[in-house]
Formats: C-alpha cells, sequence, structure tokens
C-alpha cells in the first residue's frame, strides 16, 4: 500500500491585479491587523516570499463585503492583490496585497447592517407564524428575548427557516440595544439571515446576499474616509 495522498492545494497566479475587501482595526491613528497588530499605509504593497496557505500565511480577504463580515473591525478596508492565491470557501489567501481605499465603520453603521438583515428576512418567519409578532416587535422595541424565544419555539417545531429569520431579528434588536458589541450582533445577523434565505431556495438566499452587499456598498458613500 503506498502513501495516503495529501490534500491538493490548488494556487492561481494573478497576472492582473484583483479588488477584494477586508476589515482592520484603527489603534492609535494607525489601521492594523487584529492577526498580528502589524500597521498597513495606503498603497503599501505587502508580500511573502513563499506561497499564501490558508490559515497559516499570507493575507486575507473577500470578494464580497458581506462575506467579510465575520472578521468585523472598525475600519473596512479595499485591497488589492497579485501574485499567488489560494482560496477557501469565503476567505482567499493571497502573496501580495495592499490598501487602496479604507473607511471608519462606526457602530450605528453595523446596527443598521443588522437591522436591514433582520428586515430582508422577517416575512420568512411572518409566513410561517403570522400571528406571532415578537421578533418585528423586538426590532421596534429592541428588546430581543422575545424574539429569541420565538426562534427557539420554531426551532422546536422544525421550522428551521424561521427560527434563523426570528435569530436574525433577536441579534438586530441586541445591536441596537448594548453598548459594545453592535458588530457582533450585526455579524450573527448577517449569518441568521443568510441561514433563513437558505432553507427557502438558493434564489431566495442570492436575493438576500445580493440586497445585503448592495446596501454595504451603498452604506460606503455615507461613511468617514480613514484616507
Amino acid at each position: 500500500m503506498g502513501p495516503s495522498a495529501s490534500p491538493e492545494v490548488r494556487w492561481a497566479y494573478a497576472t492582473w491585479i484583483m479588488t477584494y475587501y477586508k476589515f482592520l482595526r484603527l489603534k492609535n491613528g494607525q489601521v492594523i491587523s487584529d492577526w498580528d497588530e502589524s500597521v498597513w499605509e495606503r498603497n503599501a504593497w505587502r508580500d511573502i516570499a513563499i506561497a499564501p496557505v490558508l490559515q497559516a500565511q499570507g493575507f486575507y480577504a473577500t470578494e464580497r463585503i458581506a462575506d467579510a463580515v465575520p472578521w468585523f473591525g472598525n475600519v473596512l478596508a479595499e485591497v488589492e492583490v497579485r501574485g499567488l492565491s489560494v482560496a477557501g470557501r469565503v476567505v482567499t489567501a493571497h502573496q501580495g496585497m495592499r490598501i487602496t481605499r479604507a473607511w471608519k465603520v462606526s457602530r450605528q453603521d453595523w446596527v443598521d447592517l443588522a437591522i436591514h438583515a433582520a428586515d430582508l428576512v422577517l416575512p420568512i418567519f411572518e409566513s410561517r407564524f403570522p400571528d406571532d409578532k415578537r421578533p418585528r416587535a423586538a426590532l421596534q422595541s429592541g428588546s430581543a428575548a422575545a424574539a429569541a424565544r420565538a426562534a427557539g419555539g420554531a426551532a422546536d417545531i422544525g421550522a428551521r427557516s424561521a427560527g434563523h429569520a426570528a435569530r436574525a431579528a433577536a441579534a438586530a434588536a441586541d445591536a441596537r440595544t448594548r453598548t459594545a458589541d453592535a458588530a457582533a450582533y450585526a455579524a450573527l445577523a448577517v449569518n441568521s439571515a443568510d441561514g433563513a434565505a437558505h432553507g427557502i431556495s438558493p434564489a431566495v438566499r442570492a436575493d438576500v446576499r445580493d440586497k445585503i452587499e448592495a446596501w454595504l456598498h451603498e452604506r460606503i458613500r455615507s461613511m468617514e474616509s480613514v484616507w
């Protein structure tokens, strides 16, 4: 018996510069990476001499802003990449990267994203439970507990998509009322909205994802530029 085959890694080499997105952090007037707190400067290329490896080495980014939300920070950066790259399910690792534009992401930006994501999928819950107004009331009042109970009740009877939609509303309500972690709750709301839509059909999921992405691009217009 021969040696077991190792997982195949496929690299791509960019012969042109491509645009991606990532979240970073503004700290003491500098844009830094949460990974190693290294400092980024506008239009300054950063490169590694070896091939990138997912979760090990390289510079990470996503093609869509919404896909970068789970790795939230208070700076949204538009980046260009070059050299070798290796793609994961959502994130891609690159050999070279530079920031071309960056914007400050406020707590209100995260709150409004959470509410938008929940608004998109709340009709999924209400179509299954038309008399249960707890998730919608949570969005309006900022009280997440009842929406969370509605999500649990939906899950108990197997209404998975409705449960995800109610969880999106609960996360949005938490984002509104908690003084900290609005970004984390926004990420949860986006993820729950994706789960709710995914349970309906691929077309509905694609529509929700596209609407969240369009909202983020529009929101950039009102964000304060870092550079």
